[in-house]
């Protein structure tokens, strides 16, 4: 007589995606969906939006807005003292009213220094949210698949900023100046949304343990950050992987277009098939990788950002067909190299960060974001004037360098 073999259940659409348990977690997650759709709304297009709307040259727009993001780059240092007394989900709220009015600025900005203004804002906004965003991760996580939580974070970032950008485009393509002054609106009230649900989010604090930190966070100094060598040689890995996020805004288009000469279309459709790809895939590699030693999949992804940089390069040297084709290889090698390093390394911080002081840790991580950021147009141009292939070698040789560094956090992962 046959016998009946109790059958599995399927496992879930989330599972099979790697996503993690969003139960108690709505309004995070739809404050981060919605927050990266209100930057992907404006932030592609500040250029084109204060060249159709004010008198000045693109040489001062361009000088204004970096003016802005430099003097935003103390912000994450002041901020991270506000978050040890204040915790993330205030200053993070507080960062969407920043950026909101940094949009306000936008709508009625005509000179120079407004521009400058508007960037400030924004950029403060931005780098107050990013200080605290991994610790809110590692909050809404509960300590529990935090892996797979910035794996989410990666993949929401990436919708929201690639659907915004899309409806940026398609507002200007059909009303002009008109519809990007339609998207500065939608933007800042986005932003409030944004604040607004996270607001709203009741966060479950556990009980420190003893052994948790045993310095008052008014005795975490800096100082005490930059003594801390593990945490220094993560800073310093995190920066290569930083010049390499930099490759895409300011390399890629550039490359594609000017130097190997594939048109501007291939270079969007790269740029679209990473942002694909990082919106599709980040949970489900997460998911597969999980339970592997951390710091060996950061050295994973050096690798292959340092593979990816070199095929950028040969193509150079190739014609025009098969030019193409070595860059779609390089740029889903790039992209892997993303989709695996970015939510380990965010990972790491928050391990090797205590959770007494945590916010000069977060501060710390977040300066080497915008120090990166703010450098990476400069020395990339100024590369690229002295020699075409000389971006690329400083990408490779730089993640290369570091290998031996990211060797130094396996006791955290």
């Amino acid at each position: 007589m046959p016998t009946s073999m109790k059958e599995e259940p399927a496992p879930s659409l989330g599972r099979r995606l790697g996503l993690p348990s969003l139960e108690g977690r709505g309004n995070y997650v739809a404050s981060t969906v919605i927050d990266s759709l209100a930057h992907g709304l404006v932030f592609a297009f500040l250029l084109v939006y204060f060249d159709r709307v004010t008198e000045l040259g693109l040489e001062t727009i361009g000088l204004a807005l970096s003016a802005g993001r430099f003097l935003a780059l103390p912000v994450p240092a002041v901020i991270g003292p506000l978050m040890d007394r204040f915790g993330s989900k205030t200053v993070v709220v507080a960062s969407n009213v920043v950026s909101c009015l940094g949009m306000v600025v936008c709508a009625f900005a005509t000179d120079a220094w407004h521009i400058a203004v508007t960037q400030l804002l924004v950029q403060t906004g931005t780098n107050m949210y990013w200080t605290c965003s991994r610790d809110l991760v590692g909050i809404a996580s509960r300590g529990e698949q935090r892996s797979r939580w910035f794996g989410l974070q990666n993949a929401l970032r990436n919708v929201g900023a690639g659907f915004g950008a899309a409806v940026a485009a398609g507002a200007l393509a059909l009303l002009g100046t008109t519809g990007l002054r339609g998207v500065i609106v939608v933007s800042a009230v986005s932003f409030v949304v944004a604040g607004a649900l996270l607001l709203a989010w009741r966060i479950e604090t556990p009980p420190r343990t003893e052994d948790e930190g045993d310095e008052a966070p008014s005795r975490v100094s800096y100082l005490t950050v930059f003594k801390d060598t593990r945490y220094v040689s993560l800073l310093a890995v995190n920066l290569v992987f930083v010049f390499a996020a930099m490759a895409l805004p300011v390399l890629v288009a550039i490359w594609t277009i000017d130097y190997v000469r594939a048109g501007a279309w291939w270079a969007g459709a790269l740029i679209v098939l990473n942002t694909a790809m990082a919106a599709l895939l980040s949970t489900v590699v997460v998911s597969r990788t999980e339970q592997r030693r951390k710091h060996r999949l950061v050295q994973s992804a050096l690798a292959v950002n340092a593979a990816a940089f070199a095929m950028f390069a040969l193509a150079y040297w190739l014609p025009t067909i098969p030019a193409m084709s070595v860059l779609l290889a390089a740029m889903l090698l790039y992209t892997l190299g993303e989709i695996v390093g970015t939510p380990y390394m965010n990972e790491l911080t928050v391990t090797l960060t205590p959770q007494t002081g945590a916010g000069r840790y977060h501060a710390a991580f977040q300066l080497s974001w915008s120090l990166g950021m703010a450098v990476a147009p400069a020395l990339f141009t100024t590369l690229l004037t002295a020699g075409p292939m000389l971006p690329w070698v400083f990408l490779g040789a730089a993640s290369i360098l570091v290998l031996p560094l990211a060797q130094r956090l396996r006791a955290a992962s």
